[in-house]
């Protein structure tokens, strides 16, 4: 099956010599069309590292990005920009929506910024707000939606441009349990349902449970993992597993 991103013998280091410290070693990780994967791991583990160097922010060390035929990793900035905005979605736990826009503005904006036609472009906003089930809040600003809204509203600016990888850090952080199940839910349904592929670190195990795929980290590396699709478990039992494993990295 064709991997939307790869991650070959990934390195990040700071300082040299004896102060040389590893972000990041020896991570080979991929994600396939439709596939939801989780990357979880304690504070200090590499996860957020590693997830800067996935999406271009970051450059490793050693080690090679693939997205869509093209080496992160040897793009220069402005290649990566391009390349960025034309393959990659990013959901943040703060929404980082523009306070001044509506909501379909900020969905509007990465396509409105490539300049391609506006008309087109606030009709294919208005679908995904539908989509994401807040159609009826387009002409809303953020400052009049509660925090499960205004996610709502960067989920569907992050599938604006028809990404080949979506990334998102700590995509429920802010939100109550309530909220984050149904945000939840939407992710997993992008990608069982539309084919999209995600990548989303967290450190809850209630969170990790969506995913297809966790991977754990400690220390900088990948040191275990557990496939969940096509398991048939309840969410409990998943998450029970998941706990474990993460107990067994800490022991």
């Amino acid at each position: 099956m064709t991997l939307m991103l790869e991650a070959k013998s990934i390195e990040k280091t700071y300082g040299s010599g004896d102060q040389r410290f590893y972000a990041l070693r020896n991570i080979d990780v991929g994600v396939k069309k439709g596939e939801f994967v989780a990357i979880m791991g304690a504070s200090g583990s590499g996860k957020s590292t590693l997830l800067n160097v996935l999406s271009g922010l970051d450059k490793p060390t050693k080690g090679e990005v693939w997205i869509a035929g093209h080496n992160l990793a040897a793009a220069s900035d402005a290649e990566l920009t391009k390349i960025r905005s034309e393959n990659i979605g990013f959901i943040f736990q703060f929404f980082n929506l523009i306070p001044v826009l509506t909501a379909e503005e900020n969905v509007s904006l990465p396509v409105l910024l490539s300049r391609k036609d506006q008309t087109k472009a606030k009709k294919k906003a208005k679908k995904l707000l539908d989509l994401v089930g807040i159609g009826h809040l387009a002409g809303t600003r953020p400052a009049n939606m509660s925090g499960g809204q205004q996610q709502r509203v960067a989920i569907a600016r992050a599938l604006m441009t028809e990404p080949k990888i979506i990334l998102a850090d700590e995509p429920t952080g802010s939100l109550d349990s309530k909220t984050s199940k149904d945000i939840l839910e939407i992710l997993r349904y992008f990608c069982d349902n539309l084919n999209h592929s995600m990548i989303m670190v967290t450190h809850d195990a209630n969170v990790a449970s969506y995913a297809h795929r966790i991977v754990f980290m400690e220390d900088g590396q990948l040191v275990n993992e557990l496939i969940l699709k096509d398991r048939h478990l309840d969410r409990r039992q998943i998450i029970i597993e998941i706990t474990n494993r993460i107990e067994g990295i800490t022991a």
